[in-house]
């Protein structure tokens, strides 16, 4: 009887009871942050969302101390329906998803799921997903720790910037072979103009940069700030490319130390990034003081996310 109830329910409610999601190879916070929009869609549906395992899963593994199951075995699955779910995937989940996200977010849609428990809006939505992904192991957050130590910055009130360098500057070479530049330089004179409104008082600064030059050039032209970093002398910016040529002994050292800088960023009283990285991204969705994160970007108003948003202030919106 049990048995003919449950097939009943399947040919009544024939949605997937979960979503197989595909880790991929891009940047970390790029794949964080779609991840977040991906498992806040699971959430409002109530569906399972399953991480499909790869050599990618491996790193993450090692990175947080939680993270939704991974698929076990396809010929045994574990739900009756489940929905495949990769980036640019041609079967259109993919797209769906992110569409409805980005649509329900820009337009306030409310969403309430007493389970969890959770009401309010799909973009809260979002950034409650992503706090619920984001938990690194103790190793990384002993990391955090001494970091703070070392740097002087448990004991101080501190703000925190994204200084973007390295590829996304420099610019990479597409699948077509061209050229593609991300973005420009930002002076950091209008970092400081940020800093002045967001943390008015406030000296220490850490800086979230891939570029040791790039914090010595703004340590020479605003010493009255106190510019904190774990970027190192030798590092130059990050090249994609570079990164997924390294053993996983290498990346695995290098993703702690991002997640460290994040978790830094994200725990100063307020932060600065740019508007179209991933990375300035997964602080403001992380922060605890979202309505002191802004970006620097003064002629860029927030368009809807490709395929990724950060809903903040800019500095145009701030001046007028």
């Amino acid at each position: 009887m049990d048995q003919l109830a449950g097939q009943e329910k399947d040919v009544a409610d024939p949605r997937p009871q979960a979503v197989r999601y595909c880790l991929r190879s891009r940047g970390f916070f790029s794949e964080f942050n779609v991840l977040a929009f991906a498992y806040a869609h699971s959430l409002a549906h109530g569906r399972k969302l399953l991480l499909d395992p790869s050599k990618r899963s491996r790193l993450w593994l090692q990175l947080f101390s939680r993270l939704p199951p991974f698929w076990k075995d396809a010929s045994e699955p574990l739900f009756s329906s489940v929905q495949m779910m990769a980036p640019k995937a041609p079967d259109g989940n993919w797209t769906a998803m992110r569409r409805e996200v980005r649509d329900a977010c820009f337009e306030k849609r409310r969403v309430s799921l007493p389970a969890l428990p959770f009401e309010g809006t799909w973009d809260e939505l979002v950034f409650f997903a992503a706090r619920k992904l984001f938990r690194p192991c103790e190793v990384v957050l002993e990391q955090v720790a001494q970091a703070k130590r070392s740097m002087g910055l448990d004991l101080v009130r501190y703000s925190a910037v994204q200084l973007r360098r390295g590829d996304k500057v420099h610019g990479y070479r597409g699948s077509d072979g061209r050229l593609i530049i991300d973005t420009k330089v930002v002076p950091f004179e209008i970092y400081a103009t940020c800093l002045q409104r967001v943390a008015p008082g406030l000296r220490d600064v850490f800086v979230l940069s891939d570029d040791y030059e790039a914090v010595e050039e703004a340590r020479s032209q605003f010493p009255q700030y106190r510019l904190h970093t774990l970027c190192e002398s030798h590092e130059r910016g990050y090249f994609h490319a570079d990164h997924q040529s390294a053993s996983d002994e290498e990346k695995l050292v290098a993703l702690k130390k991002l997640l460290a800088s994040v978790i830094i960023a994200r725990e100063s009283k307020a932060f600065v990034g740019t508007h179209w990285s991933n990375l300035s991204t997964a602080v403001y969705m992380l922060h605890a003081h979202q309505e002191r994160c802004m970006s620097v970007d003064p002629t860029q108003a927030w368009p809807p996310a490709d395929p990724l948003f950060m809903p903040g202030n800019d500095v145009t919106r701030l001046a007028g």
